[in-house]
């Protein structure tokens, strides 16, 4: 019987492989190189950018308004014959106080904030894809415990069957045995479900259809990935007053200072050249030259200045709001990462060694008769327990490092270096 299980066991690892082998695998940094690429979140977000930067080209067009061409027709009637007089003028309106000058500079600290805004939005996408990865994996892993524990007590089930049939353990041992391998089983398939959810939820964050997936980095090779380039500034804080959401705000405070320049210089007046050509009774030319102003009596961008100081202090509000944000989750995110870290090394260094001493113990201590095959589930269940605790502990602090980055204003590891958005 147990060769048979063996054999059973032996398919079973096969065609598990084969699937691995046709699912798409992913690094933690290829998947962020893909989202990067290919997600419409991000790509929906860029679009404020280009908008930005069209807004810009329009405020870099030399004259504030196209020419005024002008064309007059006069009929004449004199002396029983009729004429007719013409004319042509082309009129240029120009601004005579620098208002091109400030309205391209408010629109290019407007783009740069948008640019700032977008740096922010994908750094934070990215630590959410980094999380789910992370999720994924942690999935998977459990899922091979459960696999593991099934298969466990598989066994175990088969040799109590067996010793049941041979008279030497009750029903009851019996019936135990069959309950554990159920409670296995159904433990496994809900791992499988939580796998199939993770990996659709990462699939969405990439911007692609649900599918085999698997990732390909273990927690561990994860965790080294994410330490890496996490100096002790990242937990000082010192980059997060530099963080996009803290350069947006500096950006517009800038661009709002520039909005009220602009209204005041536009109160001033505009010159108005003109240039044209006239031709009177058939014989007539003349040749037309002419410098209008106009008057700002009426509109003076009073309500509009108001507006521009209010939505500056409006600025300078955002700014203090977002740079105590800053320090704020990098004291957080120092905490969570020291919790965890914590909690790690304990499960690794008090845990893992006697959990997996433990299962081999347990194994041939029943198989020697010297504990019972309840005392064998109750040892097998506790030191799985303390598997699983090591996942929990690793995704734990992979979280935390996600969150440390994040914090500090830095993308995920192989993506230190962002794409120009901006100017």
């Amino acid at each position: 019987m147990r060769l048979g299980f063996q054999q059973s066991m032996g398919l079973a690892v096969f065609l598990c492989a084969s699937a691995v082998l046709a699912q798409d695998t992913l690094s933690l940094e290829q998947a962020l190189a893909l989202a990067r690429e290919r997600a419409p979140a991000l790509a929906a977000e860029q679009a404020a950018v280009g908008v930005a930067r069209g807004r810009l080209r329009t405020s870099q067009y030399w004259l504030p308004e196209e020419p005024e061409v002008s064309l007059e027709l006069a009929p004449r009637a004199s002396n029983g014959t009729t004429t007719t007089d013409t004319g042509i003028a082309i009129a240029q309106r120009f601004e005579i106080l620098g208002q091109r000058g400030k309205r391209i500079r408010r629109d290019l600290l407007l783009l740069d904030a948008t640019a700032a805004d977008y740096a922010a939005f994908e750094r934070d996408y990215l630590a959410l894809v980094a999380g789910a990865y992370l999720q994924a994996t942690a999935a998977e892993e459990r899922l091979e415990l459960a696999r593991r524990a099934e298969a466990e007590g598989r066994e175990a089930d088969a040799a109590a069957a067996s010793r049941h049939e041979a008279g030497d353990i009750a029903l009851l041992d019996r019936n135990l045995a069959a309950i554990e391998l159920a409670r296995l089983e159904r433990e496994r398939w809900r791992m499988e479900g939580g796998v199939a959810r993770a990996h659709a939820e990462v699939s969405y964050l990439l911007g692609r259809a649900p599918g085999d997936l698997r990732t390909s980095s273990s927690l561990v090779e994860s965790l080294r990935s994410l330490e890496r380039g996490l100096g002790a500034d990242a937990d000082r804080g010192a980059p997060a007053l530099e963080r996009s959401e803290v350069s947006a705000a500096r950006a517009r405070i800038e661009a709002q200072e520039a909005e009220a320049s602009l209204l005041r210089a536009e109160r001033a007046p505009d010159l108005v050249f003109s240039v044209g050509r006239e031709r009177e009774e058939r014989t007539d030319r003349l040749t037309r030259f002419g410098v209008a102003l106009s008057v700002p009596l009426f509109r003076k961008n009073r309500g509009e200045i108001l507006a521009a100081l209010a939505e500056l202090d409006g600025a300078r509000a955002t700014l203090a709001v977002a740079t105590r944000a800053a320090e704020r989750d990098v004291a957080q995110a120092a905490a969570r990462r020291r919790a965890t870290e914590g909690a790690l090394d304990a499960v690794r260094r008090r845990m893992t060694a006697p959990a997996e001493e433990n299962l081999g113990l347990a194994a041939s201590s029943y198989e020697a008769g010297k504990i019972g095959l309840l005392d064998l589930i109750l040892v097998r269940r506790s030191a799985l327990e303390a598997l699983g605790a090591l996942v929990d502990s690793r995704l734990e602090y992979g979280q935390a490092l996600v969150e440390v980055r994040r914090a500090a204003g830095l993308l995920p590891p192989g993506l230190e270096s962002a794409p120009a958005t901006g100017r």
